[in-house]
């Protein structure tokens, strides 16, 4: 991944749930989230939570918003809601 000034929140929870379903090292009783720190953007990426993360929503989705709020934060509540966060 590379800084480029952008909002691309697909590429980003691809390349978490890819990480997350190449590591099944048995744990006990853990539980895998990802959690999404952003100043911006309105992508609610709902075709990669169906790929990856539903019916069963075994990954947690937690976001923050961060910085000046001059954009719409319902994308970031409906992540986190639609995804046990």
């Amino acid at each position: 991944m590379v800084a480029k000034g952008t909002t691309d929140y697909k590429a980003g929870f691809e390349y978490a749930f890819d990480q997350l379903q190449n590591s099944n090292i048995t744990r006990a009783n853990c539980n895998k989230m990802i959690m999404m720190f952003t100043d911006g953007g309105e992508d609610r990426v709902q075709d990669v939570f169906e790929k990856y993360n539903w019916p069963n929503k075994t990954v947690r989705v937690f976001t923050f918003s961060v910085g000046q709020h001059n954009y719409d934060v319902t994308p970031l509540q409906w992540m986190a809601c639609a995804n046990k966060g």
